[in-house]
């Protein structure tokens, strides 16, 4: 058992630690999700907002993907639905994505849209003619700030972001002085070096705690939440508690091989 082991742990089970503890305690969870998808494929959060009955704005800016979500959340009256995509100002803009196609793909090609074509078409190591299926959509595109003061939203306990790449635009957006998210959980897979410790460094000097998992697994998230003495207590013993149980297995286990 090694400090690189102790933090590998502590990244991979930060957001779901942190959104347990969060959950708790907030009886009036209120989040906004960009990049919704239909709302269930790969959705870290989708259980949490079934079982909770969180408040929430979810953005899809495809109109298809769109359509699947409303459904698939058919009688969450809790829930407001935004066929946009957020950008850093008020346009229309091209969005690259992945045509439908009957044809055999991996399941999750559907998710496959981003501002910036390449973040598409670098994926061509699973589909190998995959300029064949790209197209363009042109989507509506309002500011971060225009969609909260559209709801009066003052305050939010969790964004979440996955939008291919253009993830750490979206946060060099928020005015941190007007409002600070409690938990900024996003996917890091498709932001270059200098962008990943750009926006872990910004998120540091607005107070976060930071967690990368892109050093751990294939997950390649991160989940930044205001630093909190109680939040940092409750996670560290939670994970101590995991950590203290791996061991007596391995403990267990070489008792039972001597």
């Amino acid at each position: 058992m090694n400090l690189e082991y102790v933090k590998n742990r502590i990244n991979e089970l930060a957001f779901d630690y942190i959104i347990d503890i969060y959950a708790d305690r907030q009886k009036d969870f209120f989040f906004v999700e960009i990049g919704a998808h239909d709302g269930i494929s790969g959705d870290p959060i989708h259980a949490y907002i079934i079982k909770y009955k969180w408040k929430g704005i979810l953005v899809e800016p495809v109109k298809y993907l769109f359509d699947k979500l409303v459904t698939n959340y058919k009688g969450q009256e809790n829930l407001i639905f935004e066929n946009v995509a957020i950008g850093n100002k008020n346009e229309i803009r091209d969005l690259y994505r992945l045509k439908q196609t009957g044809d055999i793909m991996p399941a999750w090609y559907e998710g496959l849209g981003s501002f910036y074509p390449d973040v598409v078409l670098k994926h061509k190591a699973f589909i190998p003619n995959i300029e064949d299926y790209l197209i363009t959509e042109r989507v509506k595109c309002v500011t971060l700030k225009d969609l909260l003061q559209k709801y009066n939203i003052i305050d939010i306990d969790l964004l979440q972001i996955d939008v291919e790449g253009y993830e750490y635009e979206i946060i060099k957006s928020i005015d941190f002085n007007a409002i600070r998210p409690k938990i900024i959980h996003y996917e890091n897979k498709h932001l270059n070096i200098n962008d990943n410790k750009g926006c872990d460094a910004l998120l540091k000097t607005k107070g976060y705690t930071v967690f990368d998992s892109h050093t751990v697994n294939d997950l390649e998230e991160t989940v930044a939440f205001l630093n909190s003495f109680e939040i940092s207590m409750r996670l560290c013993m939670r994970i101590l508690f995991h950590i203290s149980g791996r061991i007596l297995y391995r403990l267990t286990l070489q008792g039972h091989r001597a």
